[in-house]
């Protein structure tokens, strides 16, 4: 298997968007359809920024680029290219001139970029301001060349610069005005985690959205490196038969040959040897021929031909009858005996061969693999038109087909391989980011145990651990994490947890009526029973968190259910509970409290619920406008919601995000609070195969994942 460089482009045209402009803003690509074009000079591309009365100039510089760049295919690219653009160069000249001779006004601004891909190698140059960036292995890197032809007044393409590209690469080329509009953060967000068309249609719905009025709608050519995998005649043929099996076959066909020859043999002993064509002799062993229906032959003999071969598989079965009976000569049993053993012999000797054959892992494998390269070349087709449900669809049968070719022969390196490239797909289709070599910063399993949720504190966070029955401190100054209690209660096991501050609430409840609260306060280190401003029962309790507001009035909340369902607020004052009161409006539509699974409060409040919805609720009723968007793959066992709440000391971003832990799928969302669109997927390697919660610091960018008994960090 071999691998033929190809590229996904999405594109932002600045004169298409729908923002007044003065500016002609456009983008030009041409990839030759003709193979020995293609090898030879590759694509071309073509980005440009000019007054809007400029757009002749620039349609001119389009034709005279492609003509002389495509002209001469026995030349060397970059000298084809020297040639075009020194052409280009002329004609921003006299332009220039016949400004200055009719206008008497000298060339404004103007920004070029002209680009060519041939196979791995990469040439190109620039006038003006345009910005070019190359992303590899997520690292954000601007490629484009900001010396002094970008000044005012030296308006033409100078240096060609040239390098090599890798699978992975993402080019992008823009006009001035776009990081304007998106900061260079989020567009390499958006470029990274999109396939470019999908990317070009997020920044264009953006520059759209844009209320400042530009005088300049900017551009944008998004191109991203890829392989086309080009199958060897292994990979797509039909498997070569084996050697040994061909032998069989052979045999076989002689047998079946040598009994038939035998048979007529017996049942004409008696006729005259038929007559030989005029042109072949006695001697010469020929067969008689074979006719197809495009033929002439005489049907009369035709038919004397079926009747004697009629006659005489009737004879030999006559024969067999007689040989069953016993009433036939000794010399001919002996050869109708041995004609039925040795076809007996053929039948079975041919259906053991056929058996190994069809149950032969190796050619099993080999089948599944064709049927999974074949679905995989159909899903890029579908890719490049953009069809991105049907190229996921195919996608996934050629990832399925991959894995049964792996299941028949262990040694497939190239379903591997496939597997690979088609996952790096399906992340590209799905937006997912794929994490590697994540820093574990807390792991219980060496003191076996399983956390089931993370309690952030003042310098660090907790680890409840429900199963055994365990409170843990991780302390982030120096890494360091310790038991604190083991149980956490002698007389009583608890069910939830929720840190405030730097102490912790325990919820137990054993039976309907014993329902309490325990305290673990890091002064004493002791776990006490919490003290309550109100004499009934606390409320039956399925989910327990906490929220401290920007004045640093904290709250600890209870998401009740059967006869106490609500979402309880209980204000601590003088470190008491004060009466429980129930955030969600009895007036507005409220949720079946039971399938909520997780809830997070910045003010607002979010409700994950067992289907995988997030239920917003504005002063406690609720907002009916916010759904989640974006999901090509729905959420499978989501079990747990967390955000952020923005101080008034928060940088610019804080408390903009919600960030779902989904189970079912081994990764993690990230949600925009505004209108619930998906920005993020995360996944990782060998990791999130247990995930249970999550904690987010958004202050200092970074995310705790906890997966089983290990705490993972990530830098968001």
């Amino acid at each position: 298997m071999n691998q033929k460089f190809t590229t996904f482009v999405g594109k932002v045209i600045g004169s298409k968007l729908s923002l007044q402009s003065n500016n002609w803003s456009h983008i030009y690509i041409y990839e030759p359809a003709i193979e020995r074009v293609a090898a030879t000079r590759g694509n071309l591309y073509l980005v440009l920024d000019l007054p809007a009365s400029y757009e002749p100039l620039g349609r001119q510089i389009i034709d005279d680029v492609r003509k002389l760049y495509y002209d001469e295919l026995s030349e060397d690219p970059l000298q084809s290219l020297e040639a075009a653009l020194g052409r280009a160069n002329q004609r921003i000249e006299e332009f220039g001139n016949r400004l200055l001779t009719s206008n008497h006004e000298s060339l404004r601004r103007i920004h070029l970029s002209c680009m060519v891909l041939v196979g791995q190698d990469l040439h190109l140059a620039q006038v003006g301001d345009i910005q070019i960036y190359l992303v590899r292995k997520g690292r954000l890197n601007k490629i484009s060349n900001t010396g002094p032809q970008s000044k005012t007044g030296n308006q033409a393409f100078q240096n060609i610069a040239s390098g090599k590209i890798e699978i992975g690469d993402i080019l992008t080329v823009s006009t001035p005005k776009l990081f304007e509009i998106v900061p260079i953060a989020q567009f390499k967000e958006i470029v990274t985690t999109c396939y470019p068309s999908v990317a070009g249609s997020r920044i264009s719905e953006q520059i759209s959205k844009n209320k400042r009025g530009l005088d300049n709608s900017p551009s944008a050519l998004i191109l991203e490196v890829n392989a086309e995998t080009v199958a060897q005649m292994e990979g797509t043929a039909a498997p070569a038969a084996d050697p040994r099996h061909e032998s069989l076959d052979n045999r076989v066909k002689d047998s079946k040959d040598q009994i038939a020859a035998q048979m007529y043999a017996d049942t004409h002993e008696n006729e005259p040897a038929a007559p030989l064509p005029a042109d072949a002799s006695p001697d010469d062993g020929m067969t008689p021929p074979i006719y197809d229906e495009a033929t002439p032959a005489n049907t009369g003999s035709r038919m004397e031909t079926l009747t004697g071969i009629i006659g005489g598989i009737g004879s030999f079965f006559g024969g067999v009858v007689d040989f069953v009976r016993g009433g036939m000569d000794p010399a001919q049993r002996g050869k109708i005996a041995l004609i039925i053993g040795i076809a007996i012999l053929l039948l079975v000797g041919y259906n053991v061969m056929r058996t190994r054959q069809e149950g032969n892992p190796s050619v099993q494998s080999s089948h599944a693999y064709a049927e999974a390269f074949e679905n995989y070349t159909q899903a890029r087709e579908y890719l490049r038109g953009n069809d991105f449900v049907n190229a996921r669809s195919y996608f996934l049968v050629a990832q399925t087909k991959a894995e049964e070719a792996i299941a028949q022969n262990s040694n497939q390196d190239r379903a591997q391989t496939l597997i690979s490239d088609i996952q790096k797909e399906l992340d590209n289709i799905d937006g997912v980011t794929r994490l590697s070599d994540l820093e574990v910063v807390a792991d219980v399993s060496t003191e076996a145990g399983v956390a089931s949720k993370i309690l952030p504190t003042v310098n660090g966070f907790y680890l409840f651990d429900l199963e055994e029955q365990r409170l843990f401190r991780l302390t982030e100054d120096n890494g360091q994490l310790s038991l604190l209690a083991d149980p956490i209660l002698e007389n009583r096991r608890v069910q939830l947890a929720a840190s405030v501050d730097d102490d912790v609430y325990f919820y137990s409840q054993l039976g309907s009526d014993d329902k309490a609260v325990y305290t673990y306060t890091a002064t004493s280190d002791a776990v006490e029973a919490a003290e309550l401003s109100f004499e009934t029962p606390f409320k039956t309790t399925k989910v327990l968190e906490n929220w401290t507001d920007a004045t640093g009035n904290m709250r600890l909340y209870a998401l009740g259910t059967g006869t106490d369902s609500g979402l309880w607020r209980y204000r601590i004052t003088g470190g008491r509970l004060t009466t429980p009161q129930d955030v969600i409006n009895p007036d507005t539509a409220r949720p079946e409290f039971e399938t909520i699974v997780d809830f997070s409060i910045d003010g607002d409040v979010y409700l994950l619920t067992q289907g995988g919805m997030i239920l917003k609720y504005v002063g406690g009723n609720l907002d009916t406008e916010f759904k989640l968007k974006g999901l090509k793959v729905e959420l499978a066992e989501p079990v747990a919601l967390t955000s952020a709440t923005r101080l008034p000391t928060s940088p610019a971003g804080v408390g903009q995000k919600l960030y779902v832990a989904d189970r079912g799928n081994n990764r993690v969302l990230i949600f925009n609070k505004e209108d619930g669109q998906l920005t993020k997927i995360l996944a990782a390697e060998n990791a999130f195969t247990d995930l249970r919660d999550l904690h987010v610091d958004e202050e200092n960018n970074q995310l705790y994942v906890l997966d089983g008994a290990k705490v993972y960090k990530i830098q968001l």
